[in-house]
């Protein structure tokens, strides 16, 4: 034998020891140097031509600061080598090579500067993932490690992110009987059925997937003998997210309860896992949200507080634990009657909220909390200038909150809609005034669309239409928006008698209507039902100093009307009360106590 026959001899040996131990390593660059160096002896051989597209995505992968025009490079060869193998008659559409190819186009699209060369790689991609679920050998390893590099790396959109969940969906139900008593397969199966859940802008739709997906997870649990710390953790992740979408909160507490034993076992097993401490920490905070007694909430997010700061510690650059850090505080804040600490507590979430979106521009909450915040902060600033400043910060967060219309939750489109309103009452000029309250009625509408038994977005959506009636200069028109208003304050306080604010819209809209009524009769009937409506107001919570403002002002103005003596006498020295408590209740209230001031004279007057 020749010479160079034996160089050949040793190098079909060697390159491959060599590929493999780079590999192992991690040194894709080297991996890739010996596998290209083994393919100019053996061209045509699948395994290395497999094994080198796969370390050139890697290498793409795990390089720090390279250009995106190297990694786009980088990605297309991996593509090619896949293409490669795939074209191989003996290996033509086989699944082990069709996803890394489809993860090479996906990756390739998002570095390439041709947007119409991106969108054509996308749409091949997802050709690719369509064929791996429709063989009848599909198996769902592959599937579940496509839909977790999806939920976990690319920004794509709704469409795309449901339809390869559906596809992973699938392909699990398709194996279900092979695997169905091996416990990784129902952890990647209830995580295939979350991230499908996620996927679904409809309440009744998740809450279906969701308790499916806590079934595998809690059956992972149950194969594992109790130790498996991602069953654990997943089942405490379907319980929080039941709970969220659960309007009633006695409902909801046993579901977060439970959510809480199971991120506590999962400490138990791994006290350094940051992530589960953040869990642990946000079902707190859940728990707290739903609870009556004061002293409870602050038992609860003290408690919270100390797990997300454990969490940040584990891990500096876990952004969920910096955003559930800021959540705490903030909702620390809204318990807080000391002015100044509770401005420092929403400073203090605002900086939480703005690093955890810094550190990972996709946490959605970061951004909710921080356009919280930033509402919030706007009232104690004193200027005009300076709180449009504030709304309009807080405008920008909240739209960063709703950048996949399909998947934002109900309360961030309320808040768009209210920050919105509060910059109209600032705002001096009429058009501006109305072009914002138009664009609040907007956001509100799609509120009640996402959730039509959300009780706040149809509050909303009347006070935004008693503001927009305030600048209608016609009477016909104006009439027409406050019957709409009253309409849908309405239908929030048949969703839940018991929330106030519904009550107290309700009377509202009757004022506002009496006050461009003609007729004395009607005006009456009007102010008498506002009135009946500010009582049940107070009732339900006897703590707002404005609810006792309102039902004193309503009960002036009916006392306005009335030309009886002693019946007039008598509703005036009801409305003083009201204003005297509201007074009580905040000594700052300069309105009221004007109002006070202004009823005593009067009914010293008619004595």
């Amino acid at each position: 034998m020749k010479i160079e026959d034996l160089r050949n001899v040793a190098g079909i040996y060697l390159f491959p020891c060599h590929a493999r131990l780079a590999m192992e390593e991690g040194n894709w660059e080297e991996a890739c140097f010996f596998w290209q160096k083994y393919l100019a002896v053996a061209p045509d051989n699948a395994v290395s031509l497999y094994y080198l597209g796969w370390c050139l995505l890697q290498q793409g992968k795990s390089t720090k600061d390279i250009l995106p025009a190297d990694q786009y490079r980088l990605f297309i060869e991996a593509c090619y080598y896949f293409e490669h193998v795939l074209a191989m008659p003996d290996l033509q559409g086989h699944k082990h090579f069709q996803w890394p190819l489809s993860e090479a186009r996906f990756r390739a699209s998002f570095c390439c500067a041709d947007p119409q060369k991106a969108k054509r790689l996308r749409r091949k991609a997802m050709e690719s993932l369509a064929d791996i679920a429709t063989r009848e050998n599909a198996h769902f390893p592959e599937m579940a490690a496509i839909v977790f590099w999806f939920n976990l790396e690319f920004q794509l959109g709704y469409r795309q992110r449901r339809f390869v969940a559906r596809l992973a969906l699938l392909t699990c139900r398709a194996v279900k009987d092979k695997y169905n008593t091996e416990s990784s397969f129902f952890d990647t199966y209830g995580n295939v059925l979350t991230f499908y859940a996620r996927c679904s802008s409809s309440h009744a739709e998740r809450k279906k997937i969701l308790l499916l997906a806590l079934e595998n997870f809690e059956c992972n649990i149950q194969y594992s003998e109790g130790d498996s710390f991602s069953g654990l953790i997943n089942s405490g992740y379907c319980l929080t997210e039941l709970a969220q979408i659960e309007p009633d909160d006695v409902k909801a507490g046993p579901s977060l309860q439970r959510a809480l034993d199971y991120y506590t076992q999962a400490i138990a097993l791994n006290p350094t896992a940051s992530n589960v401490w953040s869990s642990a920490g946000f079902s707190l905070i859940e728990i707290a949200r739903r609870q009556e007694s004061t002293a409870a909430k602050r038992k609860s997010l003290y408690d919270a507080r100390k797990k997300c700061e454990t969490a940040v510690e584990l891990d500096p650059k876990n952004s969920v634990a910096w955003s559930n850090t800021g959540l705490v505080l903030r909702a620390l804040a809204l318990l807080e009657n000391d002015t100044a600490l509770q401005f420092k507590l929403l400073n203090d979430a605002l900086e939480k909220s703005m690093y955890a979106a810094e550190l990972d521009p996709t946490t959605i909450t970061a951004y909710a909390n921080a356009g919280y915040c930033l509402q919030q902060l706007a009232f104690y600033e004193k200027s005009d200038s300076e709180k449009c400043k504030r709304l309009y910060e807080a405008l920008k967060n909240f739209s960063n909150a709703s950048i996949e219309p399909q998947l934002v939750d109900t309360t961030i489109w309320i808040s768009l809609a209210e920050t919105l309103m509060f910059l109209s009452d600032i705002e001096h000029e009429l058009a501006s005034k109305h072009e914002l309250l138009c664009k609040a009625v907007k956001n509100i509408k799609r509120a009640v669309k996402n959730d039509k038994e959300c009780s706040s977005a149809w509050s909303t959506w009347g006070v935004t239409l008693i503001g927009l009636s305030k600048l209608e200069p016609d009477n016909a028109a104006k009439e027409k928006l406050l019957r709409d208003a009253l309409e849908k304050c309405e239908q929030a306080k048949s969703i839940d008698p018991a929330e106030p604010a519904a009550w107290s819209n309700v009377g509202a809209t009757l004022v506002e209507l009496s006050r461009m009524t003609p007729d004395v009769e009607t005006k009456r009937e009007l102010l008498q039902s506002a009135v009946e409506k500010y009582e049940r107001v107070v009732q339900l919570d006897s703590t707002r100093s404005h609810s006792f403002s309102l039902l004193g002002s309503a009960l002036k103005d009916l006392a306005g009307l009335t030309t009886d003596g002693v019946a007039k006498g008598g509703l005036l020295r009801d409305a003083l009360k009201k204003f005297a408590r509201a007074v009580e209740l905040d000594p700052t209230d300069d309105w009221a106590r004007e109002r006070v001031e202004n009823l005593q004279s009067e009914l010293a007057k008619m004595a």
